[in-house]
C-alpha cells in the first residue's frame, strides 16, 4: 500500500532536521541519523508520489558525508545554507500538504473567504492545519471558529451580545434571529434537525474545554487523536457554513423591494 500524503509530509521533514543538522556542522557521522538518512532517501525516491518533486540535493547526495561536501560549497555559513535548504523542499512540502486538505476543506475555505472577515477565515485555515499534527490546538482552532461565525453574524444584524456570553448562548442568539430555533418551528423533522445543530455547537464548547490546547494539562488528561479533531474541525466548519448561508439568504430576501401595489382607476371619461 502507497504510504500516505500526511506520511510522506512527515518524512520529509525528518530528512530537513537532519540535514539541516549537518548543514549547521551537526554529526554527521552518527549512526542513526546516516541510518535514517539513507531510509527515507529510499523512501522518497521511491514513491511515485513524490519521486518527481524530490530536491536535488537528495538526488545528488547518496550520503551525509556527500551532502556535507555539497552544501559547504552553497556558503561558508550556516545560516545561507539553511535558507537553501528551505528553498529546495517547499515545492515538494507545499504539494504534499496541498493533497491533505481535502476538496471539501477546501472549498468550505473559499466560502468562508467570501466574507471578508480575517478572523473567522483565519480561523479555518488554523484548524486544518493543525489537525492532522496539534489535535488540542485543531479543536480549539474550531471552537474559535463558530464563534467567530456566531459573532460576526450578530455584528452584522447588529445584534447586541455580552462579553462573557459562552458559546451555547451566542448560538441561540443567532438561532432565534435566523429563525433556526427549535421551537420556532412545527415539524418534527426541522426540530430534530435544529436541535442536533444545537447540539453540534453546544458539543464543540464542550470538547474544547475537555480536550482542547486553551487549559492547561495534567498528567491523567486525556489526549485527543486525530480523528477526534477530524470530527471537531468538519462540524465546525459544516456549522459555520450553514449558518452563513442562512444569514446570506434572509439579507437577500429583506432587501428585495416590495411589489408595487397596483392601484386600479377607471380612465376619464373623454366627451
Amino acid at each position: 500500500m502507497l504510504p500516505s500524503h500526511k506520511e510522506l509530509r512527515d518524512d520529509v521533514l525528518r530528512v530537513r532536521v537532519i540535514l539541516d543538522d549537518v548543514a549547521q556542522g551537526g554529526n554527521r557521522r552518527s549512526p542513526e541519523s546516516q541510518s535514517d538518512y539513507h531510509r527515507l532517501r529510499d523512501k522518497l525516491l521511491g514513491s511515485p508520489i513524490t519521486y518527481a518533486k524530490v530536491p536535488q540535493v537528495l538526488r545528488l547526495c547518496r550520503t551525509l558525508d556527500e551532502f556535507w561536501r555539497h552544501i559547504k560549497q552553497v556558503s561558508p555559513q550556516w545560516a545561507p545554507r539553511i535558507q537553501h535548504l528551505a528553498s529546495e523542499f517547499a515545492p515538494l512540502l507545499a504539494s504534499l500538504e496541498a493533497s491533505i486538505v481535502s476538496p471539501a476543506d477546501l472549498a468550505i475555505g473559499d466560502q468562508l473567504k467570501t466574507i471578508g472577515s480575517d478572523v473567522v477565515h483565519g480561523a479555518w485555515m488554523k484548524a486544518l492545519e493543525r489537525k492532522s499534527s496539534d489535535a488540542s490546538g485543531a479543536i480549539t482552532a474550531a471552537r474559535t471558529l463558530v464563534e467567530s461565525v456566531l459573532k460576526h453574524i450578530l455584528d452584522d444584524l447588529e445584534v447586541p451580545y455580552g462579553s462573557s456570553d459562552d458559546l451555547p448562548k451566542l448560538n441561540r442568539t443567532v438561532a432565534t434571529t435566523l429563525n433556526l430555533a427549535p421551537d420556532q418551528h412545527g415539524e418534527q423533522e426541522f426540530k430534530q434537525v435544529l436541535q442536533g445543530c444545537a447540539s453540534v455547537v453546544q458539543g464543540l464548547g464542550a470538547i474544547r474545554s475537555r480536550l482542547g490546547d486553551s487549559h492547561g494539562a495534567g498528567k491523567s488528561s486525556p489526549r485527543p487523536s486525530e480523528r477526534h479533531a477530524e470530527l471537531a474541525v468538519g462540524l465546525a466548519g459544516t456549522m459555520a457554513i450553514f449558518l452563513l448561508k442562512t444569514h446570506e439568504e434572509r439579507k437577500a430576501k429583506s432587501s428585495r423591494p416590495r411589489k408595487a401595489e397596483v392601484q386600479e382607476f377607471s380612465p376619464e371619461r373623454v366627451e
